[in-house]
């Protein structure tokens, strides 16, 4: 099936994670993975860039005109999760341009280049994209324009590192594994490379334009680290943020690295005004999140959306989401990304799972035969090191799990999530989604 297309797979899966499940669970998880399809439709990389350009080739966006014709004079680098919608529409309207895909699997685009990197550990694959998006970049002529079509993703899937490939894998493990947030992960990252924070625009002699679908839409410089704006963090806020992990938790060169930094040994990264770019948001999570509540409104349930993208620890945000979808009784939506810290394995940790499995494991303990569902899942279709984009979990799920003989809480405890709701077959696949918009959130309660 075409990764792009793929997200409609959750319609099918409908039926089977419906099966066996007595109303009003059955409808309520068709319902769920409904909703999901619909936010999934609504920021799909093909029909948006198609949305904001001409016949002949000119884009209109936030009041900005680009006249790119049939793309004669044009350079479009293309990256991230979302690259195949965005390499195929982009490819087919602008036939006489020069293109660069990175994208996390093989594909094609006409004779545009292709690479495929690595996520969402860093590793030869990137370093390849990297070191081609670089010189691409550098290859456009001073009185032509370098497109960007950009999702999240790209800050795994290209880059050239100030420190080894190996380390910068290493310093990646680390960050993944004590929880950081997105912020700190891509002070750090901006601070590591050649090609983040605003270095990979400065590197190319012409104009450069973005236009992004974006995960985290406050802050353009964090999608995918801000390889084309300019970047208002510093070495000092990367030292600080490695500090707090522990610096014999990250490779020794990471830290001298970052140390130069702050002892002004090293450049700092282009911030305004000495990068000088356009930089267009075409889709975010907050698109998503109105596309599902549209679907929810259309199959009678009044949802509210929480105001507040969700952050944190993603068994404490579970846990609060389940007490008060129960307490309140009213469905709810909400967009974000947790964290997962995992546990230290002498403590019986950690075991597979993903941000949103355990958000719904951590939900689940409190609708024990309340009318209720909750269900979370990666936008992108990935959720940690499992083939799962996320689960579902309703007022059964906790006497089900007791007669499979599956303990919930010491599941929850050792970050292992992944065979609990494997065992129950609550698990929602969805192979690649050709986006990446956070992690989306749906919970049902029974409507009079």
């Amino acid at each position: 099936m075409d990764p792009v297309s793929q997200y409609s797979s959750l319609t099918a899966l409908t039926d089977d994670l419906a099966e066996d499940h007595p109303d009003p669970y059955a409808a309520m998880r068709r319902d769920a993975l409904d909703v999901l399809d619909s936010a999934l439709a609504a920021v799909q990389p093909e029909p948006l860039l198609r949305d904001v350009v001409d016949e002949d080739g000119t884009i209109r966006v936030d009041g900005e005109t680009y006249r790119f014709g049939d793309g004669e004079g044009l350079h479009v680098l293309v990256a991230g999760k979302g690259s195949p919608g965005f390499a195929r529409a982009a490819s087919s309207i602008y036939p006489q341009a020069r293109g660069l895909v990175v994208a996390s699997q093989e594909g094609e685009a006409g004779d545009w280049t292709w690479k495929a990197g690595d996520h969402p550990i860093p590793g030869e694959g990137t370093l390849e994209a990297g070191q081609a998006a670089l010189s691409f970049a550098r290859e456009v002529p001073e009185d032509e324009t370098m497109l960007v079509l950009l999702t999240g993703g790209a800050s795994a899937l290209m880059d050239v590192p100030e420190v080894p490939i190996a380390d910068l894998a290493g310093a990646t493990r680390t960050m993944l594994a004590e929880g950081l947030s997105i912020a700190e992960t891509n002070v750090i990252r901006r601070h590591l490379s050649r090609l983040k924070g605003g270095r990979l625009a400065e590197a190319c002699p012409g104009a450069v334009v973005t236009l992004a679908i974006s995960d985290v839409p406050e802050n353009p410089e964090d999608l995918a680290s801000g390889p084309t704006v300019p970047d208002p963090s510093t070495y000092g806020q990367a030292l600080t943020a490695v500090r707090r992990v522990g610096e014999d938790n990250f490779p020794p060169s990471v830290v001298d690295h970052l140390e130069q930094g702050t002892q002004d040994e090293i450049d700092e990264t282009p911030g305004s005004p000495r990068l000088d770019t356009a930089f267009h948001l075409l889709a975010s999570n907050r698109d998503a999140i109105a596309a599902a509540e549209d679907m929810a409104d259309e199959l009678g349930y009044s949802a509210q959306v929480l105001p507040t993208q969700l952050e944190g620890e993603a068994r404490m945000v579970g846990e609060t989401l389940g007490r008060r979808l129960v307490s309140e009784g009213k469905p709810m939506l909400a967009g974000g990304e947790t964290t997962v810290t995992l546990r230290p394995e002498h403590e019986g940790g950690p075991g597979k799972g993903g941000r949103n499995q355990e958000l719904v494991l951590a939900a689940a303990q409190h609708l024990h035969e309340e009318p209720a569902l909750v269900c979370s899942i990666g936008s992108d279709g990935i959720d940690g090191p499992t083939d799962a984009a996320g689960a579902v979990a309703d007022g059964r799920t906790l006497k089900r799990a007791k007669e499979a003989g599956l303990d919930a809480e010491a599941h929850l405890a050792g970050n292992d999530s992944y065979p609990f709701f494997d065992e129950l077959g609550d698990i929602v696949r969805t192979g690649p989604t050709g986006t990446n918009v956070m992690d989306l959130f749906v919970g049902l309660y029974a409507q009079d």
